[in-house]
């Protein structure tokens, strides 16, 4: 199955790895763009492997301006051809564009410990 990772920080590039140890195949990353000179512990670890990596400030257009999926960004994304979008520590608005685009559409990554909370059971 092809996966698009969306997501940034340390967190999102544990994923990445797992998902590429586990051997599935990244077809491109999207994370958010360098701050301060650098760069995004995701974007880092995806530029290692030589898998697509896309740095957008934003995915959709402000409010004031329509607040629709920016068109540039979403034909980036389809390009990859991700049959599933796995989003590991989002911070961004997602447009259910991007959600719905995919034939098995999204999984979300959540960490171990969150999952080891007896009131989550």
């Amino acid at each position: 199955m092809r996966l698009a990772i969306i997501g940034q920080s340390v967190f999102g590039a544990e994923v990445y790895k797992q998902l590429k140890a586990d051997g599935h195949t990244i077809v491109g990353v999207f994370t958010i763009p360098d701050s301060g000179g650098k760069e995004d512990p995701l974007a880092t670890e995806a530029a290692k492997d030589g898998t697509a990596v896309f740095k957008f400030p934003r995915w959709k257009a402000l409010p004031k301006d329509g607040g629709k999926v920016l068109n540039d960004v979403f034909e980036k994304y389809v390009s990859v051809n991700a049959e599933l979008n796995v989003l590991a520590f989002v911070t961004q608005f997602i447009p259910m564009e991007v959600v719905n685009q995919p034939k098995v559409r999204l999984a979300i990554e959540i960490p171990k410990i969150i999952l080891s909370f007896p009131s989550l059971h």
